[in-house]
Order: structure tokens, then sequence, then C-alpha cells
């Protein structure tokens, strides 16, 4: 049977001498295999990916597995104890600074303790929503060949992206501190996936993770579990930031399909004024959409994508 261990993995120490530490619950199977490692709440208002892999840790504890999966359940508890995208120790984003360093402030030295678990393993699921502000399809990301990801490196994060069974597939922007672009880059095979938002945990949501991970798991031969669908679209894009200041009015939610021209949202001033458009370039689909209505300056706004014309499956 699977063995299920969980414990608290220390990193740093507080001003007032008490631990900083991470949970780590890993699941050993009776029976050889790789080591795979999913790690969730490196942003501390993202839920969905972190109940899932709770949940994943219960399902594993009662299947016949092979090789060991390295579960990091909550991975920014100082974010997750305040409810913020961003550590109150130090204000800072944690999925910018991969691979951290052992000197510097908390989050770089819990950056670099999560890091360190990538010697151990042989693929790496990164999960993440949409936070308070913003709110995703489901989407499985991958990083395309060129600069500091090779050939052979990127087409297993495509391999990985496809076998979690999500529908549409993310070519990821390559963002340097970015724990699933640092592995990459490293040549370990890597996703990371965006599913949901708004700062909540949808059921549907944490289910559509947990479905993901187990789809992940089968396809290296870990667990047993049928095939999952072919994904069906490939996306190309990213977040569109804004020039002004105001309220966001939105025009075309998630999951809106595109010409070029069309509305997608606008940026209103006090008094009403239109402040700013934002208006597809292209054809496409709004990938995601923001929450919080008000903005500032430079605030992830608008998030119109293209479709790849190369077949996803």
């Amino acid at each position: 049977m699977t063995r299920i261990d969980r414990r608290m993995v220390r990193y740093a120490l507080q001003a007032d001498g008490a631990d900083l530490a991470f949970p780590l619950i890993t699941a050993e199977g009776d029976r050889p295999g790789p080591t795979g490692l999913f790690t969730g709440g490196i942003h501390g208002d993202e839920y969905e990916g972190p109940l899932a892999l709770l949940r994943l840790a219960e399902t594993l504890a009662a299947v016949p597995l092979s090789g060991r999966v390295l579960i990091v359940p909550f991975a920014n508890g100082p974010a997750l104890n305040a409810g913020r995208r961003v550590s109150p120790l130090d204000g800072i984003n944690l999925a910018r600074i991969f691979p951290g360093t052992e000197g510097d402030s908390a989050s770089y030295r819990l950056a670099r303790a999560i890091f360190a678990l990538l010697d151990e393993a042989d693929f790496l699921f990164d999960s993440h929503s949409g936070g308070v502000e913003l709110a995703f399809l489901p989407v499985a990301g991958f990083y395309a060949p060129g600069g500091a990801v090779g050939p052979e490196a990127a087409a297993a994060s495509l391999a990985l992206a496809r076998a979690t069974g999500l529908a549409d597939l993310w070519c990821l922007p390559p963002l340097p501190g970015v724990l699933s672009f640092e592995a990459a880059r490293r040549g370990l095979p890597a996703t990371g996936c965006e599913i949901g938002g708004r700062g909540h945990a949808r059921p549907e949501d944490v289910a559509t993770y947990h479905a993901a991970y187990l789809h992940v798991l089968a396809s290296r031969g870990m667990v047993e579990q049928a095939p999952p669908p072919a994904p069906r679209r490939i996306f190309e894009g990213n977040w569109v930031r804004s020039p002004v200041a105001g309220i966001l009015q939105q025009a075309a939610p998630a999951g809106t399909v595109l010409a070029p021209g069309d509305a997608i949202a606008r940026v209103l001033g006090p008094t009403g004024e239109v402040r700013h458009a934002f208006r597809a370039d292209a054809a496409g689909l709004v990938m995601a959409e923001r929450n919080l209505c008000s903005l500032a300056v430079g605030d992830l706004a608008v998030c119109p994508v293209r479709v790849s014309p190369a077949a996803a499956a």
C-alpha cells in the first residue's frame, strides 16, 4: 500500500525565533517508478490547487502507486495567512524569485527550499489560479522552445500539459523566476496550470485540478486511470496591462470568442468618462478576466489570446 508522510519543512526563522516552514506530503508507493513534484499556494490567495492537492494525498493513500509523489499544498504560508498574493513579511512575489537564495529575505529562502525539491523530481506540476483579482478558464501551460528552454525540454513540457486532460493549453510567457519556467530551462518536464480564481475555490475547479493530477500520474505509469481526452486548442498571448487608472467595465467575460476590433473592456473615470478602451487586435478568445474592477496604472486588465493554428492533438 501507499505510505503517506506529512511534515513541515523549516526554511527560516522569524524575528521572534519562531520557525517558518512549509508543508510537505510524501506519498511512497510499494512499486518502483518516477518521482513527481506537485506544488500549490505559491500565491497566498489561490486556493483551488492547494485544496485539490490535499484531496490528491487522500486519494493516493487508498490506491496502488508506483514511484513517489511530493506534494507542497500551501507553499507560501505567510501569504496564505494574510490572504494575499505576496508575502506580508517582505512584500515579495514568490512566483518571480525562483530558484531563490540562502541568504536573503524569508521569501528568497522559501524559494530556495522549494526549488531544492526539484533535485528529487522527474517532473513538476505547479498549480495556480487567478487569486482574488483575476479568474481563468482551465488551462495547462507549457513552454515553447527558444532562449533558455531547449527543444527537448519544450517537447516534454508540452507533453506534460497535454497529459493533464484539460481542453485548452497555453503557451506560457518565459518569465524568469517562475517555478515552472526555471524547471523547464533546467530540462525538467514542467507544466504550470491556471484554473479558477476570484478568491474562491469552486468545487468544480478543485475537481478539475484533482482529475488533472491523476491524469498526469497515469501518463507516467504511476496510477491506473482512464486516458484523458485530447486538448482542443492551444492559446498564445498574455495579459494586457492598463495604461490608466480607473474602474474596469467588462464587455467580454472569459470564454468570449473575439473578432478583430471587438470590445473587450473599457476603463471609466469617476464621472463616467472613458479613459481607455480595450479592443481585440486579432481574432481569438478571452482566456481570463479581471475580478477586481478597480485599476491602477500597470495592473493586469484584459487577457485576449489567439488560438494557435498548430493542432493541439
